[in-house]
């Protein structure tokens, strides 16, 4: 009887172990940025596209919109939630740099 109740407390905490993993991955997937904190602190306003992409590499996407000048670049992490995207003017200087989903 003792050695059942032992390995039902086994298998117990196993399940328990592995649910405070799954949630810790789960918490940190959601809320860290798509690419390198520290090289994304490295990007300013006015940069040009190749020193973000000396600094990032090259982005996963690049687009423009229709009626918009300038373009946008996205950085994404398949096991991240957010998404990094970068917009440029027309000449290719950094506008703004913004996280979303």
């Amino acid at each position: 009887m003792k050695s059942k109740l032992k390995g039902i407390l086994v298998r117990l905490a196993f399940v328990a172990v592995l649910a405070m993993a799954l949630i810790s991955f789960a918490a940190w997937s959601c809320s860290s940025p798509a690419v390198d904190l520290g090289d994304l602190n490295r990007i300013r306003v006015g940069m040009t596209q190749s020193q973000v992409a000396e600094i990032l590499g090259q982005p996963d996407e690049e687009y423009s919109t229709e009626g918009v000048a300038g373009s946008h670049w996205r950085y994404e992490n398949p096991l991240k939630w957010y998404a990094l995207r970068i917009d440029f003017t027309e000449d290719g200087r950094v506008i703004r740099y913004v996280h979303d989903d």
